[in-house]
């Protein structure tokens, strides 16, 4: 199914990546500054638990599960009777919109839960809302009540959204009940909110209704002027979220997902400029938040999935706006910051090493494309985007003998079974990447012999994501 572009690392991140969650080391998190001050309200009578319990939420909405999980395992140091605080470990474990929950996740997340669940018997001064939400995310890890059958997450997921509606109907004034309704609604069909002409996709207009009736009572509310930019950004008009995105830039000043989701907005809206401005502003965020940079020995889910998308979307902006020296200075940047390893867990992200070649391209620089060194052949997909690259200049050179011998390469690699089960970083399908390159390639070799144009290939520009017009991406953060 085509969608409209959007500005998000993609969700094989989440299936590739979750492993991260269990090889890093398990460390004691401080008390950040510069998270805001959103305040959820906790029993318990230690303010260094309450503290570190709203410390994980405010992670929680921006993504970063890592370290809301250790936020909140630290509030549990201060206190092990918090109830709500297990809850928040439990759900740090859960779905996203960019990542499934993963096999590997549901020991932990249902033991965290079960502790909570324990204390609600044990400790009287637990609230009903504390039970409340605890009792509905047991649906989540198991819908039947007895906790005797577990059924497949997608029949789960739709379970857990049911009783959040409950508690947002009993808890009407509760904007974190309601925010976490709205995002359990949307993970029954992440970033499929809309049709391609515009119209709310089932449950969409519900979503839209719940978070607008939020941001009413709360406009600073962290996780829904998200979860909003993520809800709109692809419909027909966009612009009803640019307050949101205006907030998010200042709202939680050291989370750096959420100063880049502001970037969703302004690229739905073609202001590359304000991508670009918030993006690096972003990746400034990242830069002091422990784990926001990609760790040579042990790189965090966080800083894989999302900081370095937040280089990738700034990289895409300076594209757009015509910045090729800024945008090829970020590029080798971004692919200094990826440690060995990181491929290893995630071979995907040397599609991010494409980037100088993509560029170029986009820049339509063919003499720089012809100087640029052959790849060592250590990532198929770098080799083959350099012989697609090659062959445009080739062509556009008129020869399209030499051009010709690099489609001859880049089909023979497109064929290689390395290629082919390759998930590349940005979520396109590899299949269609490659295809889209030979189509576009063949359109420059028959140009350049004279020949009619067909319009079988894509600009390459398209492959970067920061786009208002529709293209390849179907990828999702």
């Amino acid at each position: 199914m085509s969608e409209p572009t959007r500005v998000k690392a993609s969700l094989w991140l989440g299936i590739l990546l979750l492993g991260l969650w269990f090889r890093l080391p398990a460390q004691a998190v401080e008390l950040l500054p510069h998270l805001g001050s959103h305040h959820h309200a906790i029993s318990t009578p230690d303010p260094l638990a309450q503290a570190y319990f709203d410390q994980g939420l405010t992670l929680l909405y921006g993504f970063n599960h890592e370290l809301a999980r250790q936020s909140f395992e630290e509030a549990i140091q201060r206190d092990p009777t918090c109830a709500l605080c297990y809850w928040g470990v439990a759900m740090t474990w859960g779905s996203t919109l960019n990542t499934p929950m993963g096999s590997q996740a549901l020991p932990p997340a249902q033991a965290a839960l079960r502790t909570a669940e324990a204390i609600v018997h044990q400790n009287p001064q637990v609230t009903p809302v504390e039970k409340a939400l605890i009792q509905a995310l047991h649906r989540r890890y198991w819908p039947d009540l007895s906790g005797d059958q577990l059924v497949p997450q997608t029949q789960r997921d739709p379970v857990y959204a049911a009783a959040m509606g409950q508690l947002t109907q009993k808890y009407p004034a509760d904007g974190d009940i309601a925010t976490l309704y709205a995002d359990a609604l949307m993970n029954l069909s992440p970033s499929n909110y809309w049709t391609k002409n515009g119209d709310a996709m089932p449950q969409t207009l519900a979503i839209q209704a719940t978070l607008e009736s939020v941001l009413a009572q709360d406009p600073d509310h962290p996780g829904a002027n998200h979860l909003y930019v993520h809800l709109l950004e692809d419909s027909s008009t966009p612009e009803r979220a640019l307050t949101s995105a205006k907030r998010l830039e200042t709202l939680v000043p050291g989370s750096g997902h959420l100063i880049h989701m502001a970037s969703h907005l302004y690229c739905a809206l073609g202001r590359y400029q304000d991508a670009y401005r918030v993006n690096l502003q972003a990746i400034r965020a990242d830069e002091i938040t422990p784990n926001g940079i990609p760790d040579p020995d042990h790189p965090s889910f966080y800083a894989l999935a999302y900081g370095l998308h937040n280089w990738h979307v700034l990289i895409a902006a300076a594209t757009r706006m015509g910045w090729q020296d800024i945008a090829l200075q970020k590029a080798d940047l971004v692919r200094a910051r990826i440690p060995v390893v990181a491929y290893q867990l995630a071979p995907g992200l040397a599609e991010l090493r494409t980037l100088p070649i993509q560029i170029l391209a986009s820049f339509e620089a063919w003499d720089p494309l012809l100087k640029l060194i052959k790849p060592s052949g250590q990532f198929p997909l770098e080799t083959a985007l350099w012989h697609w690259g090659r062959g445009l200049a080739w062509a556009h050179h008129q020869h399209p003998k030499a051009a010709s011998l690099n489609w001859a390469k880049l089909k023979q690699l497109a064929q290689t079974p390395d290629l082919q089960s390759l998930q590349p970083y940005s979520g396109i399908p590899v299949a269609s990447l490659l295809g889209a390159a030979l189509d576009h390639l063949t359109q420059e070799i028959d140009r350049s012999q004279g020949f009619p144009g067909f319009d079988r290939g894509r600009d390459p520009i398209d492959w970067l994501p920061c786009s208002k017009r529709p293209d390849l991406m179907t990828s999702n953060l």
